[in-house]
């Protein structure tokens, strides 16, 4: 039982760092105030943001099916 534990931790580091880089649009748009979202739509960045982030069901949301 003297298995070394570097490739696990490994494997779990990488999958955990691939959440993280996965759900920082969407942590980032949630964050946002009315004024950047507004900025942000002039400049044009907030389309290519909101793609990227994941979108929210009507369960989430409030809504009814």
């Amino acid at each position: 039982m003297n298995k070394k534990l570097t490739p696990r931790y490994v494997i779990i580091g990488l999958v955990l760092l691939w959440a993280v880089y996965s759900l920082w649009p969407t942590v980032q748009l949630q964050t946002l105030s009315e004024a950047e979202v507004e900025t942000m739509r002039e400049e044009g960045s907030y389309g290519a943001l909101e793609s990227k982030s994941i979108k929210q069901g009507l369960d989430l949301k409030g809504g009814m099916y």
